[in-house]
């Protein structure tokens, strides 16, 4: 471990702007190293949700995989692929049923078909009115 002593005997001899040098790329390298752990903290937590989803909405399908193992891209499971990791999340949030979440899917895909467009509900509230209905 190096101890601040010896740094200050490497950088004594340096001049004000070589220190800052020498400051800023220990700072950048620790900035890096946080972001890499928050990285790697992030794909941990999107792989529990994706998990989470799965049990509570697929609990047949064993399989499942992130496209090109791109870790919050595109989460394939069964016949379904989900590009929002938002739309999970709300998902298991709001309690929907399998039966909501792939109505909506299938509702957002048929207004894409016909003119590009998305439903005029956005997914919560879709939810929520079909918990008033039934």
């Amino acid at each position: 471990m190096i101890l601040v002593d010896d740094i200050t005997e490497v950088v004594s001899h340096k001049s004000d702007e070589e220190y800052k040098n020498i400051v800023d790329d220990v700072l950048k390298g620790r900035l890096r190293m946080v972001e890499l752990e928050v990285l790697r903290e992030w794909r941990i937590a999107t792989n529990i949700l994706a998990e989470a989803f799965r049990e509570k909405y697929y609990p047949d399908e064993t399989f499942w995989h992130w496209a090109g193992d791109e870790v919050g891209d595109v989460f394939f499971i069964g016949d379904y692929s989900y590009n929002d990791l938002g739309r999970m999340r709300k998902a298991l949030e709001l309690d929907a049923t399998r039966e909501q979440v792939e109505d909506y899917f299938d509702l957002e895909l048929e207004c894409y078909q016909i003119d590009e467009s998305k439903p005029e509900l956005n997914f919560e509230n879709y939810v929520k009115s079909k918990k008033v209905t039934t």
